[in-house]
């Protein structure tokens, strides 16, 4: 043992050292630890907004005059920056770059830089504003140039992140009329569309349904794709009466953000030519009574929780199987291809039919007022089979008429054959339907045997109708608990 000597303020303090040992004071142990992890997404907010668009401007034969100039702001907090395209828009037509007189077409003035005959152009250039991020003009249209047929891009800016600077340019209209040049009132219009980031490619020309979407002012959702998607949730009937039958399109489920392919067929409607193949283990929590077609509350509650998939199939009627299993998830990630060349993504989910309703069935009773269609789609109707064939009703039914080049409504006995028959189910499987063999699921799965697809038609407190398509019957009871694909039709 070793002691120290210390004074202190006078005192004689001693300080005793033990070898071998350690004198500490208790100290408090943590016996758990933990992290919280925070995580904010910010969307990218990209505008595009044009101000002094109305420019009227009188000009005498033989002469050049100004027809005036257009602003262009632009905002957009993507750090990969933007691009600004334009194209020729006029009578509602993409790549129509003619100022046309109200006497007809054949009085039209063209685009162009010459003074032969008569036209028009468009001069790109920044404006002169404080603090602006200055673009990059592209493709020389920091000089007179004809409006372009096809979407071009006039203006590039590869880094902007500040929402209250933004970008804006000037748009200067000039037109060159020649003398011989009739008197009439003359109007046409150039779109301009921004896309973000800038390296991303050109936007189709519109056509068949994004042309629809467009005419009616809707704005696409952007994921993945660089031209972005219109929403399924935004489909009007007005949308869907402008597509052409068999004309085929591309839309995006805003709940979860996957694009289906979509066609106006043969009965006038607009279908999904693709299963629905929403997981709700991944994104239940994103089912809402607002964006989907009147889910339940217990619905709700059951999909919020992101019920994990199973490999066994809910086999009680009672309210409480929607908890216990709302779907199954047999081909999830599931890349292999059928006989035919398909795959999951083709195929979907298979949901029984409590799930297919969304919660609209309880106990002993069924009701068919919603279902897991998202906004503005729902569940087929079909037929119960009651009554001489001309009474039959339902969409699928009426589908299947249409296909066999019938009427609905006007069916015949003598028409049965060729509606059921096997050039009928290979119409269904056919491009632009593609109603495939997906079968169905219940102790297991034949994939590429028959179509097995959900109708919001229920015929007793234990089975509801299908449709199955290698027979092409619109009307099969079937079990609630098994699994089918669900297909949706615009409302």
């Amino acid at each position: 043992m070793h002691k120290l000597k210390l004074y202190i303020g006078g005192g004689l303090l001693f300080l005793t050292l033990l070898s071998g040992a350690i004198l500490s004071a208790p100290h408090a142990s943590a016996d758990t630890s933990g992290t919280v992890d925070i995580t904010v997404s910010i969307n990218a907010a990209c505008t595009l907004t044009p101000a002094n668009t109305n420019l009227t401007q009188t000009i005498a034969p033989g002469t050049t005059g100004n027809i005036g100039t257009a602003n262009l702001k632009a905002v957009c907090n993507d750090a990969g920056g933007f691009a600004i395209y334009a194209i020729g828009y006029t009578n509602n037509t993409n790549g129509n770059t003619d100022l046309v007189a109200e006497l007809g077409t054949e009085h039209s003035i063209h685009t162009g830089t010459g003074t032969s005959a008569s036209n028009w152009n468009m001069t790109i250039d920044n404006a002169t504003t404080t603090g602006n991020y200055d673009a990059t003009i592209e493709n020389d249209f920091d000089e007179a140039s004809a409006v372009p047929e096809t979407y071009t891009k006039i203006a590039t800016v590869t880094s902007t992140t500040d929402q209250s600077i933004g970008t804006n340019l000037t748009a200067d209209f000039n037109a060159y009329i020649a003398p011989n040049q009739v008197a009439s009132t003359y109007e046409g219009k150039v779109k301009f569309t921004l896309v973000h980031p800038s390296a991303h490619a050109a936007p189709e020309t519109a056509e068949g349904f994004d042309l629809a979407f467009e005419k009616a002012g809707k704005s696409k959702i952007f994921n993945d794709d660089s031209n972005g998607h219109y929403s399924m949730s935004d489909i009007t009937p007005a949308i869907c009466a402008a597509v052409d039958v068999n004309d085929e399109g591309k839309l995006i489920d805003p709940r979860d953000n996957t694009v289906y392919s979509v066609a106006r067929l043969a009965d006038g409607n607009c279908w999904m030519t693709q299963n629905l193949r929403f997981d709700f283990s991944k994104d239940g929590d994103k089912i809402t009574a607002t964006n989907t077609n009147n889910p339940t509350a217990t619905f709700l509650a059951a999909a919020n929780a992101k019920p994990t998939s199973s490999s066994s199939w809910c086999t009680s009627f009672a309210t409480a199987c929607i908890d216990q299993l709302l779907y199954n998830t047999v081909n999830i990630g599931n890349t292999t291809e059928d006989p035919d060349g398909h795959t999951y993504d083709e195929y979907g989910v298979y949901y029984n039919w409590y799930t297919a309703m969304a919660g609209n069935s309880t106990g002993d009773s069924v009701t068919v007022s919603g279902d897991i269609c998202p906004k503005g789609w729902h569940l087929p109707t079909t037929t119960t089979r009651d009554g001489a064939p001309s009474t039959w009703t339902g969409e699928y039914w009426d589908l299947a008429v249409s296909l066999a080049g019938l009427t609905p409504g006007e069916v015949k006995n003598d028409d049965l054959e060729s509606i059921i028959s096997a050039e009928n189910s290979a119409r269904f499987k056919a491009s632009p339907n593609n109603f495939l063999y997906s079968v169905g699921y219940n102790t297991g799965s034949n994939l590429g045997n028959y179509g097995g697809y959900w109708s919001s038609t229920a015929s007793s407190y234990a089975y509801a109708m299908c449709l199955r398509t290698d027979r092409v019957d619109a009307g099969v009871d079937t079990s609630l608990y098994y699994g089918y694909a669900v297909r949706c039709l615009a409302n």
